[in-house]
């Protein structure tokens, strides 16, 4: 306990530190951001430059967020600003680096740590924000508002209670006490919670009281969120014995888990960066409990949609839709198709319509006219395959479940009838052309008399992904001969259902493996 309350004065004067803002006072809605990066950092990481995202979710939807950049000098001083019209805006702090495998920038956080949803912090508008990027990648900030920025990154870097478990969890493990290291897990994050809120009720008087509500939310969100990703979901995802332990202890856990938003209103809980993230995956293993499957993403996104309609209201219950169609579109492609007229109608006097509209029309409707290079420099276009039932394969070295997707592909392309109309495409999304050429050369991710293509040393930041909003692969994407998108969900089949077995004919005889050939062959018209 001492040494706790010793880190706990050690975090409170970190907060405190400010100094007056440097330069004049904006006036028209601009927010400055200076200071440094860790010159250190700067080389041991090949950063090329540093920026902010000013998050959105109406613009997220079809990844429209604002990034604005800065280079960065010598002595690793920076300078940037944007324009803005809210009240209050959150940003998080992203890098250009050299030699990222997939994509161009990312979250300074990533750099240390895997983090899914990332730091974000609050900023008002006409802030001159001064800020000292650490060689550990986290910011101390130094401004009129230091104290409100410096317990945002206090309580986001909170080092977690699950570390001073961890030995006696591994002892309980061994022991076979499940039910001890589940009463453990309680207490671990009721305590996590109860201290992080001390700690902000700390600084309650010196904020405004809509600021001390959205940091409230977004440290309850945020921090159960975190725990359900770090330790629910393992258990969930384990043995069946695991699994059942979670099952008999969830919902007493659940209750122990709940902070109370009894009085905060519902235009508040969807202004919070995180505590609709939180109401979502609450909902998704809500449904994978009851529904008893293995994925912690459920078998079903129907059963999702219905539960968020069926427990929230007016915008809460908007929200959640919007991020639970962009998060799960990769997984229910079919079942989204199916029920995006229904989700526009919740959505019909929505400000997220617009954008959801459009976010169907890019996931089921005419194929983006993209421009690739094959490895002889030649371009291709989308109409240049008229006629042709396309299949694209995204991928980029060293993703092992794109090794994963290409050997479930394999037989199944093998099965397809030889025909002329259908074409397979392979699209590499590496950042380095020779590491794209090395494994064209290896074949571990490619197709036999496909059509491999690279998307320009781009990644994920080309245009082509960048437009259906994929953040991640393997990817398939089915393109019928009118040049539309079709809904389809990708054959991925795990090692323990092939376990062992003659690996072609146990893909084979798997639904999701029937299933896609059965449609590409009717897009074929073959029977």
């Amino acid at each position: 306990m001492k040494k706790l309350v010793i880190k706990l004065l050690r975090l409170a004067m970190l907060i405190l530190v400010g100094v007056p803002p440097v330069g004049a006072a904006q006036t028209n809605g601009e927010v400055v951001i200076q200071g440094s990066i860790d010159t250190t950092l700067v080389r041991e990481k090949k950063i090329k430059s540093i920026g902010v995202k000013i998050h959105d979710l109406n613009k997220s939807i079809n990844g429209n967020e604002e990034l604005v950049w800065s280079t960065i000098s010598s002595d690793g001083t920076f300078k940037l600003s944007f324009n803005n019209t809210e009240e209050l805006s959150y940003v998080s702090f992203q890098v250009e680096i050299d030699g990222l495998t997939n994509r161009s920038y990312t979250h300074l956080t990533y750099l240390y740590q895997t983090d899914a949803l990332g730091y974000k912090y609050l900023l008002k508008p006409n802030d001159t924000c001064q800020v000292q990027i650490l060689r550990n990648g986290l910011p101390r900030f130094y401004n009129k508002n230091a104290a409100m920025l410096n317990l945002q990154s206090a309580l986001y870097t909170f080092p977690s209670f699950r570390e001073s478990i961890d030995l006696q969890i591994a002892t309980l493990r061994k022991q076979g006490k499940i039910e001890e290291i589940w009463k453990l897990f309680e207490d671990l994050i009721q305590d996590e919670l109860s201290v992080k809120k001390s700690i902000l009720d700390a600084f309650k008087d010196q904020l405004e009281p809509e600021i001390y509500e959205r940091i409230y939310l977004d440290m309850i969100g945020k921090t159960q969120y975190d725990f359900i990703r770090g330790n629910i979901i393992p258990w969930f995802i384990a043995t069946p014995s695991r699994r059942t332990v979670f099952l008999d202890h969830y919902d007493h856990f659940m209750s122990r888990l709940a902070f109370s938003t009894e009085n905060i209103k519902p235009l508040s809980i969807v202004k919070s960066a995180y505590y609709t993230d939180f109401l979502l995956i609450k909902e998704q293993i809500e449904y994978v409990r009851k529904a008893n499957t293995i994925s912690y993403r459920g078998d079903s996104f129907i059963p999702i949609m219905n539960a968020i309609v069926a427990h929230y209201d007016g915008i809460v219950k908007e929200q959640l839709l919007v991020k639970s169609c962009v998060k799960l579109r990769k997984f229910f492609p079919v079942e989204m198709y199916t029920v995006k007229d229904q989700v526009l109608e919740h959505l019909s006097s929505s400000l997220y319509w617009t954008e959801m509209d459009q976010f169907f029309k890019r996931q089921y409707g005419k194929a983006f006219n993209f421009s690739l290079s094959d490895a002889s420099g030649r371009i291709y276009h989308l109409a240049d395959f008229k006629d042709k039932v396309i299949i694209m394969d995204f991928w980029f070295t060293g993703c092992s479940h794109c090794k994963v997707l290409k050997s479930n592909m394999d037989p199944i392309i093998d099965s397809l009838k030889a025909n002329d109309d259908l074409l397979i495409v392979s699209v590499g999304l590496d950042k380095k052309r020779d590491v794209w050429l090395k494994s064209l050369k290896e074949g571990e991710y490619t197709h036999e008399n496909g059509l491999d293509l690279f998307a320009d040393g781009l990644g994920f930041d080309h245009p082509l992904p960048k437009y259906y909003g994929f953040i991640g692969a393997p990817v398939l994407l089915v393109i019928d001969k009118s040049g539309t998108v079709v809904p389809l969900k990708q054959p991925r089949i795990t090692a323990d259902v092939i376990d062992g077995k003659k690996e072609a004919a146990v893909i084979l005889e798997h639904p999701l493996a029937q299933e896609f050939i059965r449609v590409i062959s009717n897009l074929l018209g073959q029977k």
